[in-house]
């Protein structure tokens, strides 16, 4: 099961890093709603116990009671909810799959 999330992880990382997500301090920024819909393109877990499961791993950010980050948009004056995904943990486990692409901050 554990090979089934790191997949995930990478295809979703990979996926953000093509999309050109904003890094900031080694983390990809994503509002939780979008990761939510590509997590839920895979339905061997909920959206919800996928992100349980990173960041009991520590391969995301969060709040100490919650799945997200409240993060400020200048723009419309409102905080969101969003996922901070580490991009070393990314790095690594592609690493160790077999890859070999690198974001950079």
């Amino acid at each position: 099961m554990l090979g089934m999330y790191i997949k995930e992880f990478i295809a979703i990382c990979t996926h953000l890093e093509s999309e050109s997500y904003p890094v900031k301090n080694d983390f990809i920024r994503i509002r939780r709603e979008a990761l939510d819909a590509l997590l839920n393109k895979n339905k061997y877990e909920t959206a919800q116990n996928k992100l349980k499961i990173w960041k009991a791993l520590n391969w995301i950010s969060t709040d100490e009671r919650g799945l997200t980050k409240k993060i400020y948009d200048g723009e419309t004056k409102k905080y969101y909810p969003h996922v901070l995904i580490s991009v070393t943990v990314y790095q690594t486990l592609r690493d160790l799959t077999g890859g070999t692409k690198h974001i950079t901050s």
